[in-house]
């Protein structure tokens, strides 16, 4: 018999540990792809709790395991977070996990550092009350959920082999047990001008003044997509604007834009896409392109969200526009996001065997 009273008792006495715990992960900056020092500190913790097998698989993620029963139940905690933004935005270190007034706070302390001090606590807890049975019960630290959530799960399933009849996802939601969840899409839109210089505007045509009222319709196309009354509200919205122009002193050739769309439930791939196909026809605009991130990753080794032409498991056509060669050096991504390398253009072309072209017509 399960006494719950013993079991919150059993809680509120390792209260010191589990706090001291959750401060050392949120002290810990693990953005995707950059997750081993706090896997590291994991193990170390799972090793104290008295686990009895601790795993690291080839892709990063740590499997903790107690009990060796027939019931195979999972539970997951993301170990990866996003970066911290304009540091002016905090009011305190976002590494230093303030404590104060019964709450820890710092980046990732709620997304998901409290699920992985609570599933490891837990797991002690069990082993402390013998409340062990016919089940095997694995506590997962996955990686790379902020940027393709998911992708550690299916590596888990296919390449760690473990088949479980139950999952619990600790992501934060009050408390409250939530049996599923919306489908993530990222698009991406296109628009194509002219370029001219900036002195005389009139000669070229902007696609950032048609891109600016795409982007206006997005924000409506948001309040107006499907509604679920158990998975909620289809979601849309613009996570990035770029441009491409031979200099600050000339109207860009091109301008696009990063969606990130969720859908509820009677919504699918194809009805999003001829969404965003439609807005970007009334902006004046030709084509949107669905990114695909799981084959992206695949084809390149990098995370979506910081693919770059270098150094690509499988190397991709590349093009690069025709403008970019009368500059000494440009930017590309360095294989993750906000990471960024600088070189010549020329050794651009080299390195990737790329080819020039007229891309911002």
């Amino acid at each position: 018999m399960i006494n719950a009273s013993e079991i919150a008792a059993a809680a509120q006495s390792y209260e010191a540990d589990i706090v001291g715990f959750l401060r050392d992960l949120v002290a810990i900056p693990a953005e995707s792809s950059h997750e081993g020092p706090v896997i590291q500190r994991i193990r170390k913790e799972m090793e104290q709790a008295g686990f009895d097998e601790i795993r690291i698989d080839p892709m990063g993620n740590i499997l903790g395991r107690i009990g060796s029963g027939k019931t195979v139940i999972m539970m997951d905690s993301h170990t990866d977070t996003v970066g911290v933004g304009d540091p002016k935005e905090w009011a305190w270190d976002p590494y230093q996990g303030k404590v104060e007034d019964g709450y820890v706070y710092g980046r990732g302390a709620g997304d998901q550092r409290a699920g992985m001090a609570s599933m490891v606590y837990a797991a002690k807890i069990i082993k402390d009350l013998g409340l062990l049975g016919d089940y095997t019960l694995w506590m997962v630290g996955s990686v790379q959920e902020e940027d393709c959530d998911g992708l550690a799960w299916v590596y888990i399933l296919k390449e760690d082999g473990i088949r479980p009849d139950c999952v619990l996802v600790t992501e934060p939601t009050g408390l409250r047990i939530y049996r599923g969840q919306r489908g993530r899409m990222e698009i991406e839109v296109h628009l194509r001008g002219r370029s001219c210089h900036a002195s005389a505007p009139e000669r070229g045509d902007n696609p950032i003044y048609k891109m600016s009222r795409l982007v206006e319709e997005v924000e409506k196309l948001n309040t107006r997509l499907r509604d679920d009354p158990f998975l909620g509200k289809g979601t849309i919205a613009v996570t990035e604007i770029r441009s491409l122009s031979p200099s600050l002193c000339a109207v860009p050739g091109a301008c696009s834009i990063h969606l990130d769309r969720r859908l509820t439930a009677g919504e699918t791939k194809e009805s999003a896409v001829a969404e965003v196909k439609a807005l970007a026809g009334a902006a004046g605009g030709k084509r949107a392109e669905l990114a695909e991130p799981a084959s992206a990753s695949r084809l390149t080794g990098y995370v979506v969200g910081g693919i770059s032409p270098l150094g690509q498991r499988r190397q991709l056509p590349t093009f690069v526009d025709e403008s970019a060669l009368s500059y000494p050096t440009v930017y590309v991504s360095g294989g993750r996001r906000g990471l960024d390398i600088e070189l010549a253009p020329h050794d651009l072309l080299r390195l990737t065997r790329a080819r020039s072209a007229a891309l911002a017509r």
